[in-house]
């Protein structure tokens, strides 16, 4: 299908004058150090702003939720959390639009703010504690448009920092620059656990209760007016440019629609390849409980190995973006999921070891296999479209495919007890359906 193949080059990196008429004449060029450490910094602090909410829900669901059985203020607390990434692919799809239909830099500045005002604001919110009983359900409402706005804003974050780390660097080196932009994440994940860490360890329960929840949020709000600051100084992308400047763009149709409508096995088969890193994040999630109650680990040992984990995953990402760069993306993705399907059995069977050895083993290499199939998996979705609806287009097939995964710890909750292989079962599909598409596409391409 000729929807799978981008009609567009990426030209030669240089230092061509901002196209946008509002530009200012001392833009700083997208690919200068400066822009691309605000754009680092940027997806690091967005994976910080929408973690530290998660980590924080013990303190912060009764000042919010009040009720006598503390399950149903739970699981108000985890409704709220929820929320944000059912917000996502709306907030993907937004952003997206903006994106491709106004530029790249207009919508990447736009979600960062949004992201730095939601999460200041929530540091700042009133509790039931302050208010009275006549506004008890104001803070919760309050809570609840704060959490919106950080899922929209997340939804875009991600793929509009690959879209545009894709559409500023030839294909000989868009792998390992991608790679950087991901293992962001990693940072911002460790940056969350380790404000939480010192948190605990500085003050008693009792003052995280009352005022020291609070830091995190204006720590991670303040530092995300300096991304978009930085995000400010960017040029449009070379290939965004040139279609803007030829006045190439789609005007008839949207670019969801336009996506949708035209490159219908395109979205698909990115949706497929999403399934399977996604599957393993949340499943990653899924192994802070799983790993205590199934196994017997000491919770100390899964938290050090996950710590472990997420700092050797800030390494292997731009490795195994380097590797596709010189190896190829359809053959590493290809090979991931493959191996997987093969290995998985034995992979868990490291944990029937019930060492600690056997834990950090089994960690690590899952994130060998989570490293190596999201290094590969989201650059390719920036070349399965074309330049008028790649933001969007990326945007769709990141965020449902995290959203079909978001059902997976349920899953495994509910069906666990009685079959125990439902995890094997579920992982392996995914990587299945993965390497489907891969080939799908793969065999697409070639009969264009």
């Amino acid at each position: 299908m000729k929807a799978l193949k981008s009609t567009t080059q990426n030209p030669p990196n240089t230092n061509h004058s901002p196209i946008r008429t509002h530009a200012k004449a001392n833009t700083t060029n997208t690919n200068s150090p400066l822009v691309k450490l605000g754009i680092n910094i940027g997806v690091a602090l967005e994976y910080y702003d929408f973690m530290i909410y998660g980590l924080l829900m013990p303190f912060i669901m009764p000042l919010f939720f009040q009720s006598n059985d503390p399950v149903v203020s739970t699981a108000k607390a985890f409704s709220v959390f929820a929320l944000g990434y059912v917000a996502r692919p709306l907030g993907g799809i937004l952003f997206g639009q903006l994106a491709d239909r106004k530029g790249r830099r207009n919508a990447f500045t736009g979600a960062m703010m949004l992201m730095g005002s939601a999460t200041l604001l929530i540091g700042l919110l009133p509790t039931n504690t302050i208010l009275n009983s006549t506004y008890s359900t104001l803070p919760a409402l309050l809570l609840i448009g704060c959490r919106l706005a950080q899922g929209l804003s997340f939804g875009a974050e991600l793929p509009g920092a690959i879209t545009i780390a894709s559409e500023n660097n030839s294909e000989q080196k868009r792998g390992i620059s991608c790679g950087f932009v991901i293992s962001s994440t990693c940072v911002g994940a460790t940056c969350a656990t380790g404000i939480l860490a010192l948190l605990t360890y500085s003050l008693s329960a009792a003052d995280i209760s009352s005022w020291g929840w609070r830091i995190p949020f204006l720590i991670g709000g303040a530092l995300a007016f300096i991304s978009w600051y930085l995000r400010t100084r960017m040029y449009e992308t070379p290939e965004f440019s040139r279609i803007e400047q030829n006045q190439k763009l789609n005007k008839p149709w949207t670019p969801l629609f336009n996506a949708i409508a035209q490159h219908p096995l395109s979205v698909l088969t990115g949706i497929g390849l999403m399934l399977f890193p996604a599957a393993m994040v949340m499943t990653n999630i899924y192994f802070a409980s799983y790993l205590i109650s199934a196994y017997g680990f000491e919770a100390t040992s899964v938290y050090s190995g996950m710590t472990l984990g997420l700092i050797a995953a800030a390494v292997f990402v731009p490795f195994f973006g380097w590797v596709s760069d010189h190896l190829g993306i359809k053959t590493i993705f290809i090979c991931t999921c493959a191996g997987f399907c093969i290995a998985c059995q034995h992979l868990f069977g490291l944990l029937d070891t019930h060492t600690q050895w056997g834990l950090f083993s089994f960690l690590l290499l899952w994130q060998v296999f989570l490293c190596a199939s999201t290094a590969c998996a989201l650059p390719w979705l920036t070349q399965l479209f074309q330049t008028e609806v790649r933001f969007t287009s990326v945007s769709l097939c990141y965020n449902i495919g995290y959203v079909i995964c978001a059902f997976l710890p349920n899953i495994y909750t509910f069906w666990g007890t009685t079959n125990p292989r439902i995890i094997f079962y579920m992982l392996s599909s995914c990587a299945l359906l993965g390497l489907v598409s891969a080939l799908v596409i793969e065999r697409t391409q070639k009969h264009a």
